[in-house]
């Protein structure tokens, strides 16, 4: 029988929905076992309480949830998880560590696979304070812009989840690791019109509370579809594949 992939997610989690996307695909999947969820980006712990309240409709009660350290961003306060302001503190959140979650599920596990939907503060931490570890990962896919230069992936600011922590995204792909990259220009090929997110309130509890969260988000956002970014690093990882223009 083929083993399911250990996969630990790092999100940003709020506002645009495709981290809740991608958080509702991997609950569908069989080749996947999901260990581990980090928070990285501004308003950690209110994120993280999203994430739980999500993780909870998934029937993933039991995954833990790593907040790493807060970030500053100059549009902060365009990205606060919108979808929580009304529920947060009824949200009860054990406040781990994500470096030290990381550290953890990487000594007790062979080979774990790690997903960046976010920003890459949490997995650039962990590898700077403890280095030994990179040789218990076996792959990273990371959403990400990314240029080419003398055939190595130079992160580019062009993309939010690098510009939000530039010098931890910068710090991250110079480590020797096996990194996949899932480029925005390829990801913005796929989305979700307002009558697919409509779709979503027949569906089941999860669902639902995705479509009111993508609809009080694009409120907000300049764009009139949600683009499918983190999915489709979630596909990746199963195909084992760069989307890269």
């Amino acid at each position: 029988m083929k083993s399911k992939l250990k996969v630990i997610i790092d999100t940003d989690i709020g506002s645009d929905i495709d981290d809740m996307l991608a958080l509702y695909y991997v609950s569908k999947l069989k080749d996947i076992e999901l260990i581990g969820v980090t928070i990285s980006g501004g308003y950690v712990l209110q994120r993280g309480k999203l994430t739980r309240k999500l993780l909870d409709m998934l029937y993933f009660k039991s995954i833990p949830i790593g907040i790493g350290r807060e970030i500053a961003h100059e549009n902060l306060d365009v990205i606060v998880p919108l979808q929580g302001k009304f529920w947060l503190e009824n949200i009860v959140l054990e406040e781990i560590s994500a470096v030290e979650l990381i550290r953890t599920k990487l000594e007790e596990n062979e080979k774990i696979t790690l997903i960046g939907i976010g920003a890459f503060t949490n997995y650039a931490d962990v590898f700077e304070k403890y280095p030994n570890l990179i040789s218990k990962m076996d792959k990273m896919y990371l959403m990400a812009g990314v240029e080419m230069k003398d055939r190595k992936y130079i992160p580019s600011r062009s993309a939010h989840n690098v510009n939000q922590d530039f010098n931890s995204a910068k710090k991250l792909f110079s480590y020797k690791l096996s990194i996949y990259v899932i480029d925005k220009h390829v990801s913005k090929k796929c989305f979700l019109t307002k009558g697919d997110l409509n779709n979503f309130y027949f569906g089941d509890e999860a669902q639902k509370f995705i479509a009111s969260s993508a609809f009080e988000w694009m409120k907000r956002s300049v764009y009139p579809v949600s683009y499918l970014y983190d999915p489709l690093t979630i596909a990746a990882t199963l195909e084992n594949k760069n989307y890269i223009k």
